[in-house]
């Protein structure tokens, strides 16, 4: 795992905390064109009183909630602090909205959801600064091309995480079907895959672009 030093990651939190929300001309207020035409049919609020990273936060009632569709790096990764700062800069303390899918938990009873502060789409704005990378799952399909649009923006910017060097380059990534996730050809959890169902990708871009995360095993 690289490591960037201290200074540079304080840097890259002030980098982070400067770039402009999308903003709409006309309004003023952080753009929301794909949530007009859409319903929340299963919702509910609290106060956020506590950021554990960037994608966890303790909330009112003595609940958690863990953001939908994104993962954030881990603790002593690189921009983990950065995720962490810029989610408790905006949240700690605010009302929040929590729109959910149809699986409302998590097997450790956090609750699963779509997080917004007034007009911000927190799960889209980490993906958009690069502080987080796409991690989908089997029941997640409500704004899927909205986040994979917001990682793809922040990769073809090369900022956060997506400034850091590319893994080591393979011949080929494998993806079994109807799964999010894609591998090394020589992943140990390829045996798990059935083969001859299973997807081919050129290149780690072309994965991503598809909405797949790098498997946790082989680190594409």
């Amino acid at each position: 795992m690289n490591r960037f030093p201290k200074h540079l990651g304080i840097f890259a939190i002030l980098v982070l905390l400067v770039l402009p929300v999308s903003i709409d001309a006309k309004t003023k207020r952080p753009s929301s064109k794909h949530t007009a035409s859409r319903t929340i049919a299963k919702a509910d609020t609290a106060t956020v009183i506590k950021v554990l990273d960037g994608d966890t936060y303790v909330l009112s009632g003595d609940r958690r909630v863990r953001l939908l569709g994104i993962d954030t790096p881990e603790k002593g990764e690189p921009f983990s602090e950065a995720a962490k700062y810029f989610a408790d800069s905006l949240l700690s303390g605010k009302l929040v909205t929590i729109e959910f899918e149809k699986t409302q938990k998590d097997k450790y009873g956090r609750l699963l959801g779509y997080v917004r502060c007034h007009d911000f789409f927190i799960n889209k704005m980490m993906l958009e600064r690069g502080l987080a990378r796409l991690y989908f799952f089997q029941g997640t399909k409500k704004y899927n091309s909205d986040l994979i649009a917001a990682q793809k923006q922040a990769r073809d910017r090369k900022i956060g995480i997506w400034s850091l060097p590319d893994p080591e380059k393979e011949a080929f990534y494998i993806s079994s079907s109807g799964s999010y996730r894609f591998h090394r050809p020589l992943c140990p959890l390829i045996k798990e895959i059935n083969t001859k169902k299973a997807k081919r990708y050129k290149t780690r871009d072309s994965a991503l672009d598809d909405g797949l995360s790098p498997c946790r095993e082989c680190r594409p």
